[in-house]
């Protein structure tokens, strides 16, 4: 009988294209020792509350936040962990998710529009 390996953890996660509410979250490919193919579970949060799944996907990125779920909070820090999954059901470990993966651009315009300098002039 063959026992299934668990795949390799994946590289650690690393953000591109981040705006004020939105970020697409990068890792290197695992491998698994079996040749199973691979899908990634991806999960994040800020320090304070519990994680949200981004869900799953083959690639190696996601966009934050998945469709249809509320747009990141700007000018935050935000948490990012990524597992691998073989097609047999088992898991890597959790890449580290304390690294404090990226920070959100502050939200100028919104910051303006709330400022008690706008008169109404700015929307």
């Amino acid at each position: 009988m063959t026992v299934n390996r668990p795949p390799k953890e994946p590289g650690t996660p690393y953000a591109t294209n981040v705006t004020c509410n939105s970020a697409r979250v990068n890792w290197s490919a695992s491998s698994d020792p079996d040749g199973n193919p691979i899908t990634y579970e991806v999960e994040y949060g800020e320090w304070w509350a519990p994680w949200i799944a981004a869900g799953s996907t083959s690639n190696t990125y996601k966009d934050l936040p998945p469709a249809g779920e509320s747009p990141l909070d700007a000018d935050t820090w935000h948490d990012v962990r990524v597992r691998a999954k073989d097609s047999k059901g088992a898991y890597s470990d959790w890449t580290s998710p304390y690294d404090n993966i990226f920070e959100t651009a502050y939200d100028f315009a919104l910051s303006l529009a709330a400022s008690p300098l706008n008169r109404g002039n700015i929307n």
